[in-house]
């Protein structure tokens, strides 16, 4: 599976479980201890205690020249 993480949610890689590479690292994720609301009563203790998640950075370039817009992907 691969996601966007939210851009509130702010990696610091040198908390990562393994490095892999610059801007590339192994977390482990502790489960919440509140429930999802996306999930049932029936189905929130089937979710793992703890997941490895592979986590990278990068830029994608969109043609324009100034950062900010780089990051946020806006024309």
């Amino acid at each position: 599976m691969v996601a966007r993480l939210p851009r509130t949610r702010k990696v610091d890689f040198r908390r990562a479980h393994k490095r892999l590479g610059h801007q590339d690292a192994l977390f482990e994720w502790q489960k919440g201890s509140q429930q999802s609301d996306i999930l049932s009563a029936q189905e929130w203790p089937a979710v793992p205690e703890k997941i490895t998640v592979r986590i990278l950075r990068f830029y994608a370039l969109n043609g324009t020249t100034d950062p900010l817009m780089q990051r946020c992907g806006s024309n």
